[in-house]
């Protein structure tokens, strides 16, 4: 039992060791200012719609309010911020560069490509 605690012990304290933390480093930032930037995109644009305009997020209903707007804006930044610092802390000592790649930017497009891409239709409805 004690080498599988000395073994987890490493493993936990590992990370640690790193010249620079992850959660200091620049790139860590600029993922998750484009997870925010997405998810403030698409409630503003969720927000901003005009009358006669309906809402197809089944979670938010046909006419979402304020408070329901937010609250799952939040929760998903949320969601989306956890797995990106897991995975950006998780992906920073792998050898393979490729791995480390995905590991640091797979929230942030992920982020892009739902979030994003549902504002970017949502003031393109909102344009016409």
């Amino acid at each position: 039992m004690k080498p599988l605690a000395a073994l987890l012990a490493l493993f936990l304290l590992a990370p640690l060791a790193q010249a620079k933390p992850w959660y200091k480093q620049r790139k860590f930032w600029v993922g998750a200012a484009v997870i925010a930037g997405c998810m403030a995109a698409d409630a503003h644009s969720t927000l901003n719609a005009r009358r006669g305009l309906v809402e197809t997020n089944p979670a938010l209903g046909a006419r979402p309010d304020t408070g329901s707007v937010v609250a799952l804006s939040s929760a998903g930044f949320a969601l989306e911020f956890t797995l990106h610092a897991l995975s950006y802390h998780v992906e920073e000592g792998d050898p393979s560069k490729t791995w480390r790649f995905i590991g640091h930017w797979w929230s942030p497009v992920a982020a892009v490509a739902i979030p994003g891409r549902s504002a970017i239709h949502n003031y393109r409805l909102e344009a016409k």
